[in-house]
């Protein structure tokens, strides 16, 4: 999947700090640390979890949220 110039840079900065979070982090948290705007996060998440870089996983206690976590199955983890 080819991703543009622009979209690179904001992938990058999503996956950093994605990387800093070791309990895994909210998209609101995310667009806090990285200054990047809504639709650029939800475009590099998108991305992200297709690639199979980051898994996503519903919070039990409010199902519209997820938390991002690096991994998958194609980095070795399930």
């Amino acid at each position: 999947m080819a991703i543009a110039f622009g979209q690179r840079r904001s992938v990058s900065k999503v996956v950093a700090v994605i990387q800093n979070f070791n309990s895994g982090v909210s998209q609101q948290e995310i667009i806090a640390a990285t200054g990047l705007s809504e639709r650029s996060v939800k475009a590099a998440l998108k991305h992200l979890e297709l690639s199979g870089a980051i898994v996503a996983a519903s919070v039990i206690s409010d199902l519209r949220r997820k938390m991002f976590y690096i991994g998958g199955e194609k980095n070795g983890n399930k």
